[in-house]
């Protein structure tokens, strides 16, 4: 039942959601605009593979939790339940984790309350440095080197965040 289902749901790709599916190429890039249909996508790929190839191993990652639950129950839906499925983040916790253990060295993962509060000493310092500056938002600089450095900042502005930076990196180095 299960299989059918996933069956009806493939007919109903259209031949570009279809393409990047059937194609035999080692890497697919799957760009689109939001709600057309890439997770469907990912779904169908996975379910195709699973069924044509029982043993491989098949991990899918993402960026959320959210999407990962959701591509979770979708598979379910057709009966696929031995995918690793994870975030982004987790996977690669989880591979650095072997990764050290297999090599023999120690890694530390810092948390979201640890990076605040060394950007709030590296800030700190940094403001005790340079006389002209009197405040610096922690948020923001916590969103520009921690989340994305695409952000709508000044020339002067980027080149400070830039230099908390190499500071907080240096810090966290120590």
């Amino acid at each position: 039942k299960r299989k059918i289902a996933f069956e009806q749901s493939f007919l109903e790709l259209d031949v570009a959601q279809r393409a990047p599916i059937e194609s035999s190429a080692p890497r697919i890039v799957v760009k689109a605009a939001p709600g057309s249909g890439k997770t469907k996508i990912l779904i169908s790929a996975i379910c195709l593979h699973r069924y044509n190839n029982l043993n491989d191993n098949i991990c899918a990652i993402t960026f959320t939790r959210a999407a990962a639950a959701e591509m979770q129950e979708r598979l379910e839906k057709y009966g696929v339940n031995n995918v690793q499925i994870s975030t982004i983040h987790s996977w690669a916790r989880s591979r650095l984790l072997e990764l050290a253990d297999k090599h023999h060295f120690k890694i530390t993962i810092i948390n979201e309350d640890q990076i605040r509060a060394i950007l709030h000493t590296v800030i700190n310092e940094y403001i005790a440095n340079n006389q002209k500056i009197k405040h610096i938002n922690e948020d923001i600089a916590f969103n520009y080197i921690v989340v994305s450095k695409h952000m709508d900042v000044t020339d002067n502005f980027r080149r400070v965040l830039n230099a908390i930076e190499r500071r907080y990196t240096e810090y966290k180095r120590n």
